[in-house]
């Protein structure tokens, strides 16, 4: 007999030192996870592995089920299907957890990336980059993983190199991205190799980083890429290594040029840009350069007569006037520096700096008047264009020249503003208009103000008042609109005149957008939000809104797709939005699951809390909603907090803490209809009718269509009272099942037609007095199916007709 020795389990997240390859076929072993979810799918089929997409702007990978890596050499073919819409493959490497992972991609129109995820957040390493190496069918794709060094090879060319030192081990994965063309895409891994014995991986590293060549094109590409990142060192490094192998033109002087500015290195970038101008003598954006470089070095005449000899070509570059402008302020030339900076004005008048420039420039020359005035104008550009810390320097040299100035005063104001001193600058503000200033900004901010303090109303006039001083900027008439539509009035007439004046502004578009989503039009707020989406892309709150309306029109998936672009992976309002669908469809565990994702990003946010408690009641998950409660009573104990504090006990049958909860909560707001109508939960809970009754009718007079409120109306009706009806005209009457034994009646006067008039003894039908009329004998109601007398013989109709004519007396 033959005894075979049991194989040992692999431990999965060991790590390994192996050569582990694999052409899927049928004897081959396949290590990546073979899944099918809802959003993606994987499996092998015709020798090879395949990863399914299923939705638009979804990220996706299945990682290997065996090892963990530390250094390694891999080599794989990546295939994009010929029918997918864009989209881009690649691999998960040092694989830690869901939240700290490299990927690489390379994307089906001939671009790749390197990214980190670190504790959740996306940190580029390097960003898109174009390689005419990558194709949209078959990719033979290599990576070199060695400590913190990274390369990337496409068909055996080298395409990158990174260095990095955040994550040194872990699992890889293989992965895909789809974009916003289609739902579905579909990418195939035909071969695959990795390679992590240290020798081996040390040849390869060898080999491929100092033996194989690079071309000096790919090094530039990716000079470049990191330069529009901000990763000038780097890029620095890149161009040099590219500039040994071929002979530097002038487009690699200026950007070694520009690199060196960025750094500080203006000698070796006053170099370049003079061996950039031996081959282009006329290049305009060097001979601007050099000028700069020049300033920066603090070589303030040379760089004026070089700006003026080559000023010519130049007459409508606003921004050589102003550097023109610094020179001859740093050689004590104000006279002509104001010259020049009122040139670089009249070119392009949008521009703060340059008034804040030809301010200084007036000042030194003592035209205090003139000063004051650019000072003022900068101080306005500025505020728009929200460079708030500006304003203060501004404020300080506009005090020096005239501290009585009203222009100084409004400054001032601005500056209180800012500090959140409202109480302060709505006073300056006041003093002025009563003195007769009228400047559209003060009664714009001023409108502000309002906002924050609650009181909407004033902040129209204010805001209306801005609209009649400056009709064409659109702000003011975007703030109003928006204001409009916050307290219920029409804001279509402030909104178009918004967009009329600036038709492409995101935020116009968003707010019309949320206009026509108030009034139910769905399909055009979309177009709207669309539009306004198209440019700013990274804007949650415009993607929330779009969600929304699509949301409405039935499109469930398109809402929750919209959510799921890079920008927004770690976003807490996207959480947050993602949480209130949930709600919606009465999914409330996965609710809960975003509300917290949501916290976890922001973690003192009110409105978040209030959602997730909300959310955890509604889950049964009693513990969970009273720590978010706890926490959101600390931070802002408001009318709804001690609601849904109160609504907590009241589902735990600790009616006196509910009582309190409520009560406390009607101190702060007494016309809050959700509370009231939880007090006659409360009070139905108790079985005491009378006082359920009473705020159940407050919380309708409040507002009559009150769903929650209808609905504990109707088990005040089922527990404690009786319904009546009229058996002709089927009107109806309720009264409580426990009415105290009534007098006789005797009416005086005509009593009203929706009463009861009394019940046949024989039949034992009711009708109400407008019916009963029809049918009289001996001037005495009669049962027109017996001819018997009706009578109010019963307490409960005896009780019904009194409280009718009390009524009809109020």
């Amino acid at each position: 007999m033959f005894f075979f020795r049991k194989k040992n389990k692999p431990d999965s997240y060991a790590l390994v030192q192996e050569k582990w390859k694999t052409g899927f076929g049928f004897w081959d072993k396949n290590r990546f996870e073979v899944q099918k979810e809802d959003t993606y799918e994987s499996g092998t089929d015709k020798n090879r592995f395949f990863l399914k997409l299923k939705k638009k702007n979804h990220f996706a990978w299945v990682l290997s089920e065996l090892y963990r890596y530390k250094d390694f050499h891999m080599e794989a073919d990546i295939e994009f299907d010929e029918e997918n819409p864009y989209s881009a493959s690649g691999f998960i490497l040092r694989y830690i957890n869901d939240e700290n992972f490299y990927y690489f991609l390379i994307s089906n129109r001939g671009r790749f990336r390197f990214d980190l995820v670190f504790n959740g957040n996306p940190m580029k390493r390097i960003d898109w980059t174009e390689s005419p190496l990558i194709t949209n069918k078959l990719n033979s794709v290599r990576i070199i993983a060695r400590d913190t060094f990274f390369s990337f090879y496409i068909d055996d060319e080298w395409i990158a190199e990174v260095e990095d030192d955040i994550l040194f081990e872990g699992r890889i994965g293989f992965a895909a991205q789809n974009y916003n063309e289609s739902p579905e895409a579909l990418f195939y891994l035909n071969n695959f190799l990795i390679e992590s014995r240290p020798i081996e991986v040390e040849k390869h590293f060898e080999r491929w980083t100092a033996h194989i060549p690079q071309e000096p094109e790919a090094r530039i590409r990716l000079a470049k890429t990191l330069y529009t990142m901000g990763a000038f060192p780097a890029a620095t490094i890149q161009l040099k290594k590219a500039l040994r192998h071929k002979k530097p033109d002038a487009d690699d002087f200026f950007l070694f040029c520009e690199m060196c500015v960025n750094m500080g290195m203006y000698d070796l970038a006053l170099e370049t840009a003079e061996k950039c101008l031996a081959l282009e003598p006329s290049r305009k954006e060097v001979i601007q350069e050099k000028g700069n470089i020049l300033y920066l070095l603090n070589r303030f005449l040379d760089a004026r007569d070089y700006i003026k000899e080559n000023i010519s070509g130049f007459e409508d570059n606003a921004t050589i006037w102003n550097l023109l402008g610094n020179c001859e302020y740093s050689l004590g030339n104000f006279q002509k520096s104001q010259e020049a900076y009122e040139t670089a004005i009249s070119i392009q008048d949008s521009m703060p700096i340059f008034f804040r420039n030809a301010a200084r420039a007036a000042e030194m020359n003592g035209d205090k008047k003139k000063a004051l005035d650019y000072f003022v104008k900068s101080s306005r550009l500025f505020f728009r264009e929200e460079a708030y810390n500006e304003l203060y320097p501004v404020f300080n040299s506009v005090r020096k020249i005239d501290p009585d100035n009203n222009d100084v005063r409004v400054l001032e104001g601005m500056i209180l503003f800012l500090e959140k001193k409202y109480s302060r600058a709505e006073e300056i503000f006041k003093k002025l208009i009563e003195q007769g200033y009228r400047d559209s900004s003060i009664f714009y901010i001023n409108g502000i103000i309002k906002m924050e303090q609650g009181n909407r109303e004033r902040a129209i006039e204010d805001f209306t008042k801005a609209c009649e001083l400056e009709d064409s900027f659109y702000l003011y008439w975007l703030r109003l609109g928006e204001t409009k539509l916050l307290i219920g009035q029409d804001p279509e007439f402030e909104l178009k005149k918004a967009l009329d004046l600036s038709p492409d502004d995101p935020w116009a578009l968003n707010q019309y957008g949320l206009y026509l989503l108030q009034k139910g039009d769905d399909k055009t707020a979309g177009d709207y939000f669309t539009r306004a989406l198209e440019k700013l892309p990274d804007e949650a709150d415009i993607a929330i809104n779009l969600s929304q309306s699509v949301y409405n029109l039935g499109q469930r998936g398109m809402a929750f797709t919209l959510l799921e672009t890079e920008a927004f992976q770690n976003n807490p309002k996207i959480n947050n939005h993602r949480g209130n669908l949930y709600t919606r469809e009465r999914d409330y565990q996965r609710a809960v699951h975003q509300y917290e994702k949501a916290l976890n990003l922001d973690p003192g946010n009110p409105a978040y809390l209030e959602n997730c408690a909300k959310a955890c009641i509604e889950a049964d998950m009693i513990m969970h909603a009273e720590g978010h409660l706890t926490k959101l009573f600390d931070i802002s104990p408001t009318a709804p907090v001690y609601n849904l504090i109160g609504y907590l006990a009241l589902i735990q049958r600790d009616w006196i803490r509910a009582g309190v909860a409520f009560r406390q909560g009607l101190e702060l707001d007494p016309e809050n209809g959700d509370i009231m109508v939880n007090m006659a939960s409360l009070y139905l809970d108790r079985s005491e009718y009378e006082q359920a009754k009473e705020w159940v009718e407050k919380a309708l007079r409040k507002n009559p269509e009150n769903t929650d409120a209808l609905q504990i109306k109707e088990r005040i009706r089922l527990k404690f009272e009786i319904k009546f009806e009229c058996a002709t005209c089927r009107r109806h009457w309720w009264a409580p099942r426990n009415v105290s034994a009534q007098s006789p009646i005797r009416i005086h006067g005509e009593p009203p037609g929706d009463a009861p008039a009394g019940k046949c003894e024989t039949c034992g039908k009711i009708y109400c007095i407008e019916c009963a009329q029809k049918y009289l004998k001996d001037k005495r109601f009669v049962c027109p199916d017996c001819n018997q007398f009706l009578k109010l013989s019963d307490d409960w109709l005896k009780y019904l007709l009194l409280e009718r004519i009390k009524n009809m007396d109020k």
